[in-house]
């Protein structure tokens, strides 16, 4: 498949937004004021993976949805769940220290099935991982998105609205997340 080069400009767009995210400074100057510049910055840095959502959303719907859980289900689910056993008996014991044991109480069981079932990620020091379960979200609900995009490509109105609320809705998260992670009291 010959890549299109506007689709390589958002990915690599994105990636440097990720990055950055992850590397900038605090807009946070004390309790109660805060750095413009930096407030700006963090603004313009929120909404990486947003990007690559959209990318996804390029190509998510050329596919048959059977074709699309058995490849989720391959490269995705599985490993996941890999990872997840590796992890919940071995990260403990790297990253904490613990002692290393097969026997695990049955609260832990309990507590990381609660955990899969609020759809977040229950493996200490695996964060990392949020953007999977969003992912597999997507794909397990792609009827039902698939089923809107023909709603929107119906109409070329339809689809401005919908640009220009989502453009609405991603500035005031932005903005409501920043007022409240810096001020408290006001949320």
């Amino acid at each position: 498949m010959k890549r299109n080069p506007s689709i390589e400009l958002c990915r690599l767009l994105a990636c440097l937004i990720v990055i950055g995210v992850h590397t900038s400074l605090s807009a946070a100057v004390n309790e109660h004021s805060w750095d413009t510049f930096r407030l700006f910055l963090n603004c313009l840095l929120a909404d990486g993976v947003a990007i690559f959502f959209m990318i996804t959303g390029a190509f998510l719907f050329n596919n048959d949805y059977c074709r699309l859980l058995k490849k989720t289900l391959k490269h995705i689910i599985i490993p996941l769940i890999i990872f997840s056993i590796i992890g919940f008996y071995c990260f403990d014991w790297l990253f904490d220290k613990q002692p290393l044991s097969l026997h695990i109480a049955a609260s832990k069981y309990i507590d990381t099935f609660r955990t899969l079932l609020s759809w977040q990620n229950p493996i200490s020091h695996s964060v990392h991982l949020w953007y999977l379960y969003v992912y597999i979200l997507v794909i397990f609900i792609y009827p039902l998105l698939k089923a809107f995009v023909d709603y929107l490509d119906a109409d070329t109105n339809r689809t401005k609205i919908f640009l220009i609320g989502t453009f609405i809705f991603l500035i005031m998260n932005d903005i409501l997340r920043i007022v409240s992670e810096h001020f408290p009291i006001i949320q």
